[in-house]
C-alpha cells in the first residue's frame, strides 16, 4: 500500500487573492507628503477607508512593488520614474490623481461622487480655479528674489479672489438646480470637488507660511473672502481630512 501523501495543503495566505486582484480589496500606494496622491487618498477615506489596502511609501526610496505597479498602469515611455497614487483593483491599475479620486468615487458609489450634471459642472468650475493655485504656490516657493516673490503672491492672491467669485457662480448653479445652502461648492454637499482640491489648504497655510511669510487665512480675511473662508473651515474640519493630515504630519 502507497504511503500517505505528506504534502501540506496550501496555507490560507497563499490562497488568498492578492490586495488589487480581482475579488480582493483594492490596492492604494499614496504617499502622505504628496498632494497629488493626497487627493486619491482623500476620496479612499471618505468612501470607506476600511474598503482599502493603502500602503504608504516614502517618495525618496520607492518600493519595488510600486515601481511594478506604476509600470502596469502608466502610459509614460522607459525609463520610468514611479508617482503615487497608483490603484490596483479587480486586477486592473489607475494612476492620475484626479482619475484615481473619480474612479474610486464611481466605482464605491461614494457620497463624494456628483450626484447630478450641475454639480458635475459646478464642482469642476471651482476646482479648476482653485487649483490654478497650485503652481503659483510652487513658484512662490521657488522665487529666487524679492521683488519675484512679491509678484508670484500677488499673483496668489488675484487667483484666491478668482476662487472667491467662481464658488459663488458654483453654488448659484446648485441652488438653483434644487440643492441645499452650504459651504462647499455643489452647496451643502461635499464632493469630488473638495476632494481634489482641499489638499492645497496646508500646503498653503504651512509651507508657504514657513518658507514665504505667506498666511493663508489672514490674506483670506484681509480680501473679505467670505466663501472661501467658510469653504476652508468646512474642508479642515472633515473628519477624513484630519486623519490624513494627522497622519502626513507624522511622516514629516
Amino acid at each position: 500500500e502507497p504511503a500517505p501523501s505528506r504534502r501540506k495543503a496550501p496555507s490560507s495566505f497563499a490562497t488568498r487573492a492578492k490586495p488589487g486582484a480581482k475579488g480582493a480589496r483594492p490596492l492604494l500606494y499614496v504617499s502622505p507628503t504628496c498632494p497629488h496622491a493626497h487627493k486619491a487618498w482623500l476620496a479612499a477615506l471618505e468612501s470607506g477607508d476600511d474598503l482599502f489596502d493603502v500602503r504608504f511609501e516614502d517618495l525618496a526610496a520607492k518600493s519595488a512593488n510600486l515601481q511594478d505597479a506604476f509600470m502596469d498602469g502608466t502610459f509614460e515611455a522607459e525609463p520610468l520614474t514611479a508617482k503615487v497614487p497608483v490603484l490596483k483593483h479587480e486586477g486592473r491599475t489607475m494612476v492620475e490623481s484626479l482619475l484615481v479620486a473619480a474612479y474610486v468615487a464611481r466605482a464605491f458609489e461614494s457620497q463624494i461622487d456628483y450626484a447630478s450634471a450641475a454639480e458635475q459642472y459646478a464642482g469642476a468650475l471651482f476646482a479648476s480655479q482653485f487649483n490654478a493655485l497650485t503652481p503659483l504656490y510652487m513658484q512662490a516657493l521657488k522665487a529666487k528674489s524679492q521683488p519675484e516673490l512679491e509678484n508670484k503672491i500677488d499673483a496668489l492672491r488675484a487667483q484666491l479672489r478668482q476662487c472667491e467669485r467662481a464658488l459663488a457662480i458654483a453654488q448659484a448653479h446648485c441652488a438653483d438646480a434644487g440643492g441645499a445652502a452650504g459651504p462647499f461648492a455643489c452647496g451643502a454637499r461635499y464632493t469630488l470637488a473638495e476632494v481634489t482640491t482641499s489638499t492645497m489648504i496646508p500646503r498653503l497655510a504651512l509651507v508657504l507660511g514657513h518658507y514665504r511669510g505667506f498666511r493663508l487665512h489672514k490674506e483670506i480675511e484681509d480680501m473679505g473672502l467670505t466663501r472661501i473662508a467658510a469653504w476652508v473651515h468646512a474642508c479642515v474640519e472633515r473628519p477624513a481630512f484630519k486623519t490624513s493630515v494627522s497622519r502626513a504630519a507624522t511622516a514629516t
